[in-house]
Parts: structure tokens; C-alpha cells; sequence
């Protein structure tokens, strides 16, 4: 019997996967049990009641970019499916995902354009 190598096409995906979903995880669990030299601790967390109005306002946008996701979303799979396989603008539909790398979002604060992690080492 002959083997298939369906499972081949498979590890550029693994990959991917592992090096920016899995690595990044661990990294900030890493960084978030560790001090700035390195050592063990648990500080960043007995510290994270500072940082409450933060956490508030991201649950806030978040649940409001998931309505309005729900209110774009659902209409548009809806129509799209009332118009069958030969709709024209299938194709640009499927661009969409892309959109979100061309926004510069903001929270009307203006800060830098750095990342800002809650365990980072140089809280």
C-alpha cells in the first residue's frame, strides 16, 4: 500500500504555528513569573489591581468590536448566501481579513507605537 503524503503538506503550517502562536505564549508566561534579572517572583501579578481602568476599557472595546463584527458579519454571510456561488464580489469579500494591517488603531491617547505587556520586565 502505498503511503500518502497528505501529512507533508501539513508541517509548514506546524511551523508557523509554533513560532508565532506557541513561542509568543511562552515567552510571556516566561516574562510573566520572572523579575528583571531573571529570578522567580510573583510581583507582577500581586501588581495587576494597578492596572484596572486598563483592563476595563479593553473589555469595553472589545466587546464592542465584537457587536459591531456581529452586525457586519451576520448580514453580509446572509446576503452572500442568498446570492449563490457566482456573486461578483465574492472575491473581494475574501480580502477582507486583510483590511485590519492597513488600520492604525487608536484609543485616543497618544502614545508610541510600542507594545505594551502587562508582565513586561520593566514594570
Amino acid at each position: 500500500m502505498k503511503k500518502s503524503k497528505r501529512p507533508l503538506l501539513a508541517i509548514p503550517y506546524v511551523v508557523w504555528m509554533a513560532l508565532f502562536v506557541v513561542a509568543p505564549i511562552i515567552m510571556v508566561v516566561i516574562y510573566a513569573f520572572s523579575t528583571a534579572s531573571g529570578g522567580f517572583t510573583l510581583d507582577n501579578f500581586a501588581r495587576m489591581g494597578t492596572y484596572t481602568v486598563i483592563f476595563t476599557r479593553s473589555f469595553k472595546l472589545a466587546i464592542i468590536a465584537t457587536f459591531v463584527c456581529l452586525l457586519i458579519g451576520y448580514p453580509l454571510s446572509y446576503i452572500m448566501a442568498k446570492e449563490g456561488h457566482d456573486a461578483h464580489y465574492a472575491p473581494h469579500v475574501g480580502q477582507l481579513p486583510a483590511a485590519d494591517l492597513l488600520l492604525d488603531v487608536h484609543s485616543g491617547e497618544k502614545r508610541s507605537h510600542q507594545p505594551v505587556l502587562l508582565c513586561h520586565r520593566s514594570l
